[in-house]
């Protein structure tokens, strides 16, 4: 019996890969312009306003529809099965011991040649009450097809950019209603490609290692004799080694980010039960040094990891209002019906100084048993992205106990 059990496992692993993983075959990051001398979202693209020059920027693009209903808001959400990038401590409050989720995201619109796609997988097992253990995978790849006529061409020409990620995660309960994970990782980015005026390779292939410490707080309780749950979550994500394109002379900081998460789901009655959400997020990493503002500079970093994710809080020359601008929110709301449809709609919004992006979003899932599916759709409203929409699906399996 307990080979057949297995068996079946793997044959489901196995159709996800399949089913997935072809989706993934064209990562979204920001491309220093050289003859603009800004970042973009794509060739052809309108400078953004972020000033933050990042490694290995798929980091911070989720591939979850869950959370992609809500806003973006995953870190305090038990139900999501992606707890790996949100917060890996949600693991030891999922209610199955163990599970596998597939996810799979893409763009709609743009130009013509820059097309986004990312895909994931994640399984998870739980030992005993306290202990769960979380692996996942992602990939993503962005195909480019436009030429810059520069001096010095940096992703120019025809090219595919790639990015792949392999995590591990330990989440441990202390306590009722409090839990704690560690998350380790392993980072490829292969999305520069520059070249001299000889035609000489400038940019190689960035690796990296990196982690994540999370916390979440999850209760539930009695209002007014109607079942209640309240959830919080802290993440820092992504604190890791700098990453190098250009043979080490130069290095770039990781997306290290600092999360913080609030859930609460209410009860209306025996079959209908409404939640609300909210994350607030702001990347850990030092405004650049004028002298030195992209990936073909050989000046070394000025300050270590931890020293960098400090400096992050006071470096900005408008002070408390510009750092309060760095941090960017996402919002949501989540109807379940007899935990079975869930419908879910959500707002992502950024200030101007990082890219001035706001996405209204919205969302659905079903439960069968075992299984569960989930799809949402991202509308941009404002920004430099409002010719694309981001389409998420998901499908997760958890045996019955």
């Amino acid at each position: 019996m307990k080979q057949i059990y297995y068996q079946e496992r793997l044959q489901i692993i196995l159709a996800f890969f399949i089913f997935f993983m072809p989706m993934a075959n064209h990562s979204f990051g920001q491309i220093y312009h050289v003859d603009e001398g800004c970042l973009t979202q794509g060739f052809g693209d309108p400078c953004i306003g972020n000033p933050l020059i990042i490694s290995a920027p798929f980091l911070r693009i989720p591939v979850d529809a869950n959370a992609g209903g809500l806003g973006g808001a995953g870190i305090a959400s038990i139900r999501s099965r992606n707890a790996m990038f949100f917060n890996a401590s949600k693991i030891s409050f999922y209610e199955a011991s163990s599970g596998i989720t597939a996810n799979s995201a893409f763009r709609l619109g743009g130009q013509t040649g820059n097309n986004l796609r990312l895909a994931s997988l994640s399984v998870f097992q739980k030992f005993g009450d306290a202990n769960a253990l979380g692996i996942n995978f992602k990939r993503a790849v962005n195909s480019f097809n436009h030429s810059l006529p520069t001096s010095l061409t940096a992703f120019s020409g025809y090219d595919k950019a790639s990015e792949s990620l392999l995590s591990i995660a330990y989440s441990r309960k202390l306590g009722n209603h409090f839990s704690s994970a560690l998350n380790l990782k392993y980072i490829y980015s292969n999305i520069a490609y520059a070249q001299d005026k000889a035609g000489s390779s400038l940019a190689i292939p960035g690796q990296s290692f990196a982690g994540d410490l999370s916390f979440t707080f999850n209760k539930k309780f009695n209002l007014n004799k109607r079942e209640s749950t309240i959830s919080a979550g802290l993440a820092l994500t992504n604190i890791g080694f700098p990453m190098a394109y250009n043979n080490g002379l130069a290095r770039m900081y990781l997306p290290a980010n600092l999360g913080i998460g609030l859930g609460w789901s209410l009860a209306l009655d025996d079959q209908n039960k409404l939640s609300i959400f909210t994350d607030a997020n702001k990347l850990l990493v030092p405004l650049p040094d004028e002298a030195c503002d992209d990936f073909l500079c050989n000046e070394r970093l000025p300050y270590t990891v931890l020293k960098a994710a400090w400096r992050s809080f006071y470096d900005a020359d408008g002070g408390f209002q510009e750092e309060w601008n760095e941090v960017y929110f996402s919002f949501g709301l989540e109807y379940d019906f007899e935990d079975r449809l869930f419908l879910r709609s959500g707002f992502y919004l950024e200030q101007r100084a990082i890219g001035g992006n706001r996405n209204l979003t919205f969302g659905a899932g079903y439960n069968y048993r075992s299984l569960k599916a989930d799809i949402s759709i991202g509308q941009p409203v404002a920004g430099e992205l409002t010719h694309q929409k981001l389409v998420q699906m998901s499908i997760s399996y958890s045996p019955v106990k």
